[in-house]
């Protein structure tokens, strides 16, 4: 979708003039259908999702693919991204540069954040860590 579009491009201004469009909203998810907060965090985007979150244009707990919530979504990728830095040789050493960790921390952050929902795989946010 144009959202997702916006999403990638990782322009905040972008996003805000899609949503003053009478013929857009937020709500619009992509054809697999993931919410856009869960694809913003997916695609790394940090302003992206503190925008998302701070204009309280989405709910910060709604489910996307495999029943992940947001927060869950981003410790997967945080870790996901360490597991491919562990592959050049660095194991066991957090990447420093790993965009992941302050999308983890803006989330867990929020007043009203889900950390004891489970995912398909029975697994809570905080124990995906």
């Amino acid at each position: 979708t144009v959202l997702m579009a916006a999403i990638e491009s990782k322009t905040v201004s972008f996003i805000k003039r899609l949503l003053n469009r009478k013929d857009f909203t937020i709500d619009q998810l992509t054809t697999n259908g993931e919410t856009p907060l869960n694809y913003a965090i997916q695609k790394g985007s940090h302003d992206i999702v503190k925008f998302l979150i701070d204009g309280t244009m989405v709910n910060i707990n709604t489910l996307g693919i495999d029943n992940q919530t947001p927060l869950q979504r981003a410790i997967k990728c945080y870790k996901d991204h360490n597991d491919h830095y562990d592959r050049y040789g660095f194991h066991g050493i957090p990447n420093p540069k790993n965009p992941y960790l302050p999308i983890v921390k803006l989330l867990y952050a929020c007043k009203g954040i889900q950390v004891s929902e489970m995912d398909d795989s029975n697994l809570k946010a905080l124990k995906i860590i």
